[in-house]
């Protein structure tokens, strides 16, 4: 459930994402390097902007989206524990399909099954020792994972160089959902 609720607003994003998808096809045609370049800075900008917004927002008010949408506050640690992680999701979207409208599909795949295999792995070691914190920490290592494995893919596609605000931002957010995750258990 909480996971549906954080993902819940990058639809804007997919569907902005997908279009760009004959863009950058279209373009690649034409060895128009720089120009995709300069539009994956804008989308990384935007969605960087948009992803902490959302953050601040799902993690200042879990309660009140907990108690709005299901009526109690279960869910409320869990949308606060995973919020930190909306940067990382919201970005690999974007990266994955400008990956594939750069003809880089088999790569995107790769990354999605190494991230499979990451997980299960983690999921059979921790979840038996550690629960539902095992569980939780699965998630925020297989999302740090296949955001990394996917922008490598990017930048060795396109060249496109993460800022160092997003990599403070986003260890940030790292080290955030980690304490969250501590708290909760």
């Amino acid at each position: 459930m909480t996971m549906s609720v954080l993902l819940f607003p990058n639809v804007l994003f997919t569907s902005f994402s997908r279009l760009l998808i004959p863009e950058f096809t279209s373009l690649m045609t034409k060895n128009y390097k720089k120009r995709i370049l300069e539009i994956c800075k804008k989308a990384f900008f935007t969605i960087s902007i948009f992803s902490i917004l959302m953050f601040i927002i799902f993690f200042s008010f879990s309660n009140e989206i907990s108690l709005i949408l299901f009526k109690n506050l279960e869910c409320s640690k869990y949308i606060k524990v995973l919020s930190p992680l909306i940067l990382f999701i919201y970005l690999d979207n974007i990266i994955d399909n400008v990956l594939k409208s750069l003809n880089k599909q088999f790569e995107v795949m790769f990354c999605n099954i190494l991230d499979l295999l990451l997980t299960i792995s983690i999921l059979y070691f921790l979840v038996p020792s550690f629960g539902l914190m095992g569980y939780l920490l699965s998630i925020v290592i297989s999302e740090g994972f296949n955001f990394a494995v996917s922008y490598f893919q990017l930048y060795k596609a396109i060249g496109l160089k993460i800022t160092l605000s997003i990599v403070i931002f986003g260890l940030f957010f790292i080290f955030l959902s980690i304490y969250e995750i501590l708290n909760v258990m």
